[in-house]
């Protein structure tokens, strides 16, 4: 019949949990089929006591596991700062003004920050093993010695607001697909988002790992 969907391999129903205790960490939600997935719904739900926004997008992980010393500004509230390598080793950045998040830094330090470029520790030295970092109005950076850290770069798709205990104690789950963010997916016909490569989500408010509740996430399609 016109209007309903026709999925080349099968239906799909599948879920995930976003979960709060990773703060800001970008997570894999959704691998489509080999062929790509038509997406036509999602359903989140929400187990904690406020609402929270839920970013949808892509990442690249940009480094993991570097030991570093992260040193605040004269003004650790609106200062660049600075994120320096332990062992000497330049960092794998090769492009300037790039957006990075960190996300397993002290909870203070979290966030997502626009780099102003790499600097030598020790001029003349050749090894580029300094980030400069240009801050987030009103987070205050922690010096933080010798800790290791991950940073991933982000690219958002479309967000959506979860209400509290959406999906829970008789609450209507929240629709995860923006029809303002992507207007051609509306109730007419058989509309979907056709997936091609994984999906990620995040909660980048999140950074405390404990202000919100976790995200439950339901995902109806089916594969080419």
């Amino acid at each position: 019949m016109a209007n309903q969907p026709i999925f080349v391999s099968g239906y799909r129903q599948d879920t995930t949990v976003l979960r709060a205790d990773l703060g800001n960490a970008a997570q894999d939600i959704f691998t489509p089929g080999a062929a790509g997935t038509r997406l036509h719904a999602l359903a989140l739900g929400n187990d904690g006591e406020t609402e929270v926004t839920v970013e949808f997008g892509t990442y690249d992980v940009v480094f993991s596991g570097i030991e570093v010393n992260i040193v605040p500004g004269a003004t650790p509230a609106t200062d660049p700062f600075t994120v320096t390598r332990v062992d000497d080793q330049s960092w794998p950045i090769t492009e300037n003004l790039q957006v990075l998040t960190l996300w397993n830094a002290a909870t203070v330090n979290r966030g997502d920050y626009r780099l102003s470029g790499t600097a030598e520790q020790t001029p003349g030295s050749g090894i580029f093993d300094v980030l400069n970092v240009q801050n987030t109005p009103g987070n205050a950076i922690a010096q933080e010695l010798g800790v290791f850290i991950d940073a991933y770069r982000w690219r958002p798709l479309w967000a959506v607001t979860v209400p509290a205990r959406a999906g829970f104690d008789g609450n209507p789950s929240a629709a995860g697909l923006d029809l303002e963010t992507l207007p051609w997916l509306d109730l007419t016909g058989d509309r979907w988002l056709l997936l091609t490569a994984p999906l990620a989500a995040r909660i980048p408010a999140n950074a405390n790992a404990v202000a919100t509740g976790n995200v439950h996430i339901t995902f109806f399609g089916g594969d080419y």
